[in-house]
Order: C-alpha cells, then structure tokens, then sequence
C-alpha cells in the first residue's frame, strides 16, 4: 500500500487553497469542510409532526400524478385512481361550494339616448 507522500495530488490544485477548508489538513488531497452545508440533517430530538408527514406524502401524490399527465411518469390505470381518491380526502372539493348573498343589478336608462358619439366615449371607458 502506498504512504500518504506517494499519494497523487488531487486533480484539480485549487481545491487545496485555503479557500475551501481554511486550516484544513490536505494530506492526501483530501480537506474538512467548515462551511455551514457540511452541518445538513436534523438536531437531534426533532420529531416532525403527524399533519406535517401528511402534507409531505399527499404532496408526494400529487406530483406523482402531476408527473404521470405531463408524460413523465408511467402510472395504471388503477394506480391514477388510487391516487385520485386519496386526494379527493385531503384537499377541498371545489364543485361543492356554494355561494350565497344578494347580487343587486341595476340598468340606469335615461330618456334621452346617446349619440354614436357620446356611445363610444361611454364604452371606451369600461375595460373589455
């Protein structure tokens, strides 16, 4: 087995700076990084929540079939509906929503009609 001196360099010398690892023992061509993307993963002790799981694995549904109809994933038949019904338990049915209030229309006619004029000046106001 060859000794860290008969070791190669790394192929790329820049990554050796003190730029990546400041302090950083570079035997072999290797370095410890400090940066804080070295520190990912969770503290320990952390417990996600139930509801949070939930809307992980529905979103994960959801892009699973988000994906089938953009072509980009194979699905059956009944994996789509399997995926259709768990979605319609979690996310609000839109079609049963019912609006309810007072709609007040009222169509102002004056006795004295407009010209082709005052007509096109009126409309040209109103957004189309």
């Amino acid at each position: 087995m060859a000794g860290i001196d008969e070791i190669p360099a790394m192929p790329y010398p820049d990554m050796q700076s003190e730029r990546f690892a400041p302090g950083a023992p570079k035997a072999a061509g290797l370095f410890v990084a400090e940066s804080p993307m070295a520190q990912r993963g969770r503290k320990p002790g952390f417990v996600m929540s139930d509801e949070h799981r939930t809307k992980i694995a529905n979103s994960q549904i959801l892009k699973a079939l988000v994906e089938h109809v953009e072509g980009k994933r194979e699905m059956s038949a009944s994996q789509v509906s399997a995926g259709l019904g768990l979605l319609r338990k979690v996310m609000p049915d839109l079609t049963a929503v019912e609006m309810s209030g007072e709609v007040a229309v009222t169509n102002d006619v004056s006795e004295k009609p407009l010209s082709e004029q005052e007509w096109a000046e009126q409309q040209s106001a109103f957004p189309h």
